[in-house]
């Protein structure tokens, strides 16, 4: 059996089996509701989460057991994203506190970084194949790099581009970071050792493409809202 984790409103696993010819959905209750952002897996095998309006990230365990964390400074809000590194740290980005942090999985003293005024506004944390954590600026239309010491480099838009909307980002398996761009109706492949960009046209125009995910197999899915379809590449 195949599990894949949906985080929408609530907490969901989609069950896949060789022998059903329709997927089944399996809803599991919530503790609290909140804006959900950042539903990412744990090495250890756990299900991670952060509500954007209540200020948590919260842990959910193989018994759908839910244990929160304040993200450190807990006065700053706005959680916009949700990444692990491979030091067992969790980092999580805050659009409305213009920072990007991290804190132990296991609990304890964490760290938030101040991100420069010029790519200040993070979204959709994802960490790349160089270790870092990267984001897109919805408000400055860049792209940040957040090193594990907390530096930060601001990454410069495709050229020539305007307007540049990025609306989701990934790391793919190849020295990437791939973005969804629903002001142009396109996606992005960045390479992040020479900073270049190659850009995919999707062909139905306005599919408003959004959230994204690269398979072990190096394929693309992405989903595009205005149509209510996934697309892969």
């Amino acid at each position: 059996m195949k599990l894949v984790w949906l985080g929408f409103l609530a907490l969901g696993a989609l069950s896949v089996t060789a022998e059903a010819q329709v997927p089944q959905c399996k809803s599991y209750p919530r503790s609290a509701h909140g804006q959900d952002v950042g539903l990412r897996r744990a090495p250890d095998g756990s299900m991670w989460f952060a509500t954007s309006n209540m200020n948590r990230i919260v842990r959910v365990d193989e018994k759908f057991q839910e244990t929160p964390f304040v993200p450190v400074d807990g006065s700053t809000g706005g959680l916009s994203g949700l990444a692990f590194d491979t030091a067992g740290n969790v980092w999580f980005s805050k659009s409305a506190g213009k920072v990007v942090g991290k804190f132990p999985t296991a609990g304890g003293e964490g760290v938030e970084y101040a991100l420069p005024e010029e790519s200040n506004y993070p979204v959709g944390l994802t960490r790349g194949s160089d270790g870092a954590m990267w984001y897109y600026d919805p408000v400055h239309q860049n792209l940040g790099r957040v090193a594990p010491d907390g530096s930060t480099t601001v990454i410069p838009p495709p050229p020539k581009l305007n307007p540049f909307g990025p609306a989701g980002i990934t790391a793919g398996i190849d020295d990437s970071i791939w973005l969804t761009d629903r002001a142009q109706n396109a996606l992005w492949k960045l390479d992040i050792k020479t900073l270049k960009y190659k850009r995919y046209d999707i062909p139905d125009a306005r599919v408003h493409p959004e959230h994204l995910r690269v398979a072990k197999d190096g394929t693309l899915w992405f989903t595009m809202t205005a149509v209510e379809k996934l697309g892969p590449l």
